[in-house]
């Protein structure tokens, strides 16, 4: 397949800033390799929830996941890795744990994310993938565009410009309609690049994820150290 590094960017992101690579066809690309990685093609469940994960001598056993048409399925391995938010994980194993245990997992908070994505007929707004924003006059605080790390991802002239908006459920961005969140993308976009005009959107979507970035509040090792030590 072919990579492409960051070499468009003038900052650092992190320290893997310089080891990131992306493809033509996006993140899905790593998970189609992750799929056919092993001995045999892994088997693949999308749009499933996690029900309950069940636990034995502090090692995860299996997990209960229901498929979209309602069935319950237990699903077992050799190794179980998992990703849920810590909180939500600690309530749904089985065995319940502790008190201790889940009084600690639920103290923890995450941070959430509306993401408002324009495609445009232009070339990209920015010189950088990522270009950061602290004005509390704008909705957005990041504004990420592939079409930086991978040159003409999107055909000649487009790109499409992702602006990442900090916001939780009760929250204005996040419950406000997607038509007003990206009115007010646009809006803040066209002050940050003036040469921006509302003629040049050819399509939009809005995204939204409840547990983007884990929150940081005073007080949050403790907790996370009662969940994970347990």
């Amino acid at each position: 397949l072919p990579w492409w590094r960051p070499s468009s960017i003038g900052h650092a992101h992190s320290p893997f800033h310089r080891t990131q690579v992306a493809t033509r066809d996006g993140l899905g690309t790593l998970f189609e390799a992750l799929a056919h990685a092993g001995p045999r093609p892994a088997r693949q469940d999308l749009g499933t929830e996690v029900v309950r994960v069940e636990w034995r001598e502090r090692r995860l056993m299996a997990v209960v996941i229901r498929q979209a048409d309602g069935r319950e399925e237990r699903v077992t391995g050799p190794r179980l890795i998992a990703t849920l938010p810590l909180a939500d994980l600690v309530a749904r194993m089985t065995p319940t744990p502790p008190s201790v245990v889940l009084r600690a997992a639920a103290a923890l908070r995450s941070r959430g994310l509306v993401f408002a994505l324009l495609k445009l007929r232009r070339p990209p707004l920015f010189a950088s993938q990522w270009t950061y924003f602290q004005g509390a006059d704008l909705a957005f605080n990041r504004v990420s565009e592939h079409a930086r790390i991978v040159p003409g991802v999107y055909g000649p002239d487009r790109t499409v410009a992702c602006a990442e908006i900090t916001a939780d459920p009760g929250e204005r961005w996040w419950d406000a309609p997607d038509t007003d969140v990206i009115a007010g993308t646009l809006e803040g976009l066209m002050r940050v690049a003036p040469d921006l005009r509302p003629d040049d959107v050819e399509d939009t979507l809005v995204v939204r994820e409840r547990h983007a970035y884990p929150a940081w509040r005073v007080g949050f090792e403790a907790h996370r150290d009662a969940a994970l030590g347990w």
